[in-house]
């Protein structure tokens, strides 16, 4: 690496090629943590985890058995011991098919929002989306509390934590959308993919 910065420092070098070695150089340092391991809480596959922005301490994960569960990052187990959740969906609350994604409230790290194939949206309201819900995303900056969902529709549905309506339909996807996020530093910008 140190020749690496010499040469940038003497102009032989391009910064693009300095920025890729020091990427390459970090990715192939990364390791799996040898004192960190959570429980095998779900049945079948874990779909989506969320990391809560706020504290950046809990883990949300949503899995194949419409379970969610919150794990503590910062919990210590006992040697040679698993974190554990430290709570999780009670079973009325549970989703009838596999959990598609989780998101944490923005500004709140106690709510959370879940989406599902079984056609729901699960905040404290239920909104019943019709169709199989692929993603569901809320913004990390808005002042407002909508959540996109992207479905097996050619359209995105918009919801209202506030009201627990619908507001918006967006079209303009000719097929089923699999994916939408918010912009990170415009509140009413939404992306979406199908």
């Amino acid at each position: 690496m140190y020749s690496f910065m010499k040469k940038r420092e003497y102009g032989a070098l391009n910064p693009l090629r300095l920025e890729r070695a020091e990427t390459t150089r970090r990715v192939y340092s990364l390791q799996l943590s040898k004192n960190k391991e959570l429980a095998l809480s779900h049945r079948g596959g874990v779909n989506s985890i969320k990391i809560e922005t706020i504290e950046q301490r809990y883990l949300l994960s949503g899995g194949g058995d419409g379970k969610v569960h919150v794990f503590d990052l910062q919990a210590m187990p006992a040697e040679h011991m698993r974190n554990e959740p430290i709570a999780s969906t009670a079973r009325a609350d549970r989703h009838t098919y596999a959990v598609t994604s989780v998101s944490w409230f923005p500004f709140d790290t106690g709510m959370f929002v879940t989406s599902s194939y079984d056609t729901t949206i699960k905040p404290a309201y239920e909104f019943d989306m019709e169709s199989r819900v692929n993603c569901q995303a809320m913004s990390p900056i808005a002042s407002h509390s909508l959540v996109a969902s992207a479905a097996s529709e050619p359209r995105i549905r918009l919801c209202d934590l506030n009201s627990g309506a619908f507001t918006h339909s967006l079209t303009g996807h000719s097929g089923s959308v699999l994916a939408c996020t918010w912009s990170l530093n415009q509140e009413y910008i939404l992306y979406s993919g199908g």
